[in-house]
């Protein structure tokens, strides 16, 4: 292992300001491994780096590109977004130290105000405060120390499918439909003659799902025992699965000879989508009506339908309104305006481009990842996959459903409230000042900005003073994951299966570098050779093996992406060919591991260390290490 030594060093050595950086490329490397190494360890404080310049290009972008355009309460005013500018920082990071001041560096909006009443329009660049920037070791100078952000380890927006622990026989399950922000929805269903589907909309009220699915427009027809949704015309490819089951609003016909092969409103049998398979090519489309075909589904959807007694759309939105603003006299035009403002609207429900991703693969669906707000589709396949969801309980310890946000988004959180509280002081001003004498640099208040960034960086459970005992300790913290935190885990409730080690850590999180004592299991520490996927899942590589010859190509793969492979240990023998030696070698798959015959492997580790952190892989022999003694000495 004497090789983790030297490049770790190197690597960190070359980047940490003070320690020598020019020496660096003077270190001798003297490897004593076994196992020749195949892949570099990858550039250790990139995880920082990476996700503050995707604040600095992305992030802030997304944000403005949201807030904006403000309109006034009268809609004569709007204040559009054209660019942003991070200028140069005018004071370097060693006189910040010297000073005790901010590394930062000055963030100016190029605005335009559009006055509708006499169609004028100002343009005006707005110094909006100073964005504290990171240094190129991976760290912030606030008032002359340096601070860390620790990445904070959370659960994935997306779709959950539980089973809820009851002291009856028939099982109970649940689905919760989790968004980046906004209200949560959980769908619940008990096995049983009856078969009651119930909701619960922000956790706490508690409605028929049959309401609200009328309340969203959804009719029931019980003689056809169909539930159908007339505004909901979807375009699929013409595949088997789409189309057996599927009423056409219209005619099907031959494109070539004009032959009707499925009549409008009539349900398409087996040997019929097969024709219209074969008739049609893969990019020509065909309109259907979005019908539920699942009896199962139908018959426990119908008995909800029946037991709440509530038959109309009408009554439905009232009915839900009651529960949601109980003491409020119910309107109609109200009660849709709520129910749309807190699951369609942008502005007040994100799932998140994740979120997005994790639903659209959860539930089979194609939803465009633009699309961030609850579609109907959503709810419906939600509903249908929790009648079937016995077998495939989720995991929620599994890392396929907990992903890292990192420092970039961490501030893209903060400095949205900030911009929030601006817009609302914007529209004060616009309501009431006079519109004529208005500018971009009127309206905007800077100080709602400055503060929750001061408040981030000087408070926040994640912004720590850096541990400067050695350059270790530096990188450690700066590689350090956290379930604690603001939308995280808190130490009284984090029971012993969320601190425990997962097979799903394997190559991510650092089985043995956990702190003692309170915070065990909630604060980790990320693998070697582990790295952030673009929707902040933790990545690790394999090298691909083709029919039991191991390649130099290499893979990273999320934790969902590996359940379905067979993978053999980085100290598997192989000949001076790549291949084999043994005929049968020991493989992982998902929490077994077992023999299992060389052919039948799909991918390989690609060193020992990828198991472990960069600080407890420098410990000698660590495989000859007790557990207990090995987690003390990598802290």
């Amino acid at each position: 292992m004497g090789n983790i030594t030297a490049t770790v060093l190197k690597k960190t050595l070359k980047e940490l300001e003070g320690i020598g950086a020019k020496d660096a490329n003077t270190l001798p490397t003297v490897d004593y491994a076994s196992i020749p190494q195949v892949k570099e360890i990858p550039f250790l404080i990139a995880v920082q780096l990476d996700s503050f310049n995707w604040f600095l290009e992305d992030g802030l972008r997304d944000l403005f590109e949201r807030i904006f355009p403000i309109k006034g309460y009268s809609d004569n005013l709007e204040l559009e977004f054209v660019d942003y500018f991070v200028c140069d920082p005018t004071v370097t990071v060693d006189e910040c130290k010297n000073r005790d001041l901010s590394f930062s560096a000055p963030l100016r909006l190029r605005l335009r105000l559009h006055n509708k009443l006499n169609n004028t329009m100002v343009e005006q660049d707005v110094f909006l405060g100073d964005l504290p920037l990171m240094t190129k070791t991976g760290t912030f100078v606030i008032n002359g120390a340096e601070r860390a952000v620790v990445s904070q380890l959370v659960r994935s927006p997306g779709v959950y499918f539980m089973e809820k622990p009851t002291q009856k026989e028939a099982k109970s399950y649940y689905a919760r439909i989790i968004p980046n922000r906004g209200a949560w929805i959980e769908v619940e269903y008990e096995e049983g003659e009856k078969g009651l589907t119930i909701a619960r909309l922000d956790k706490v009220k508690k409605i028929s799902v049959t309401n609200l699915l009328l309340a969203l427009g959804f009719k029931f027809d019980i003689n056809k025992w169909i539930i159908s949704h007339e505004p909901i015309d979807i375009n699929v490819e013409p595949r088997f699965s789409d189309l057996k089951g599927m009423t056409p609003p219209q005619d099907i016909k031959d494109p070539s000879t004009g032959k009707i092969l499925a009549p409008k409103n009539q349900e398409i049998s087996s040997k019929v989508a097969e024709e219209i398979v074969e008739k049609f090519e893969s990019d020509q489309l065909i309109k259907f009506t979005y019908k539920i075909d699942d009896l199962k589904m139908n018959q426990n959807l119908i008995s909800t339908y029946r037991d709440a007694g509530i038959e109309t759309e009408k009554e439905a939105l009232i009915d839900i309104y009651k529960k949601l603003r109980p003491g409020d006299p119910p309107n109609l035009e109200t009660a849709r305006n709520l129910i749309e403002s807190r699951f369609f609207d942008e502005k007040k429900y994100d799932l998140s481009p994740v979120g997005r991703y994790k639903i659209n693969k959860r539930l089979g669906i194609n939803v465009p990842l633009p699309i961030r707000y609850l579609t109907k589709i959503d709810l419906l396949e939600t509903i249908r996959a929790l009648y079937t969801t016995a077998d495939n309980i989720d995991d929620i310890d599994h890392l396929g459903n907990r992903r890292i946000r990192s420092v970039g988004e961490l501030i893209q959180n903060h400095f949205r409230k900030g911009l929030l509280r601006m817009e609302r002081v914007a529209k004060e001003r616009m309501a009431t000042q006079d519109s004529s004498r208005l500018t971009p640099q009127a309206l905007i208040n800077t100080r709602s900005v400055v503060a929750v960034l001061k408040e981030f960086f000087g408070s926040s459970q994640l912004s720590q003073f850096m541990d400067q005992t050695n350059p270790l300790a530096e990188l450690t913290h700066k590689r350090r994951l956290s379930a604690l935190g603001p939308g995280g885990l808190s130490r009284e409730r984090a029971g012993f299966e969320v601190r425990d080690v997962h097979h799903s850590h394997y190559g991510r999180i650092c089985p043995i570098e956990s702190p003692e004592g309170p915070n065990i299991g909630l604060i980790g520490s990320l693998a070697s050779y582990a790295k952030i996927s673009e929707y902040g899942f933790i990545q690790t590589p394999y090298r691909a093996v083709k029919n039991g010859k191991v390649s130099q190509d290499i893979e990273y793969l999320t934790a969902d992406d590996e359940d379905g492979f067979r993978i053999a240990g980085a100290n598997t023998l192989l000949d001076k060919n790549n291949k084999f030696v043994e005929q049968r070698v020991s493989v992982r798959y998902r929490k077994k591991v077992f023999k299992e015959d060389a052919d039948e492997v799909q991918l390989m580790d690609v060193s020992p260390m990828q198991l472990v952190s960069p600080t407890t892989a420098l410990i000698p022999f660590l495989e000859h290490d007790d557990a207990n003694r090995a987690l003390m000495g990598s802290n």
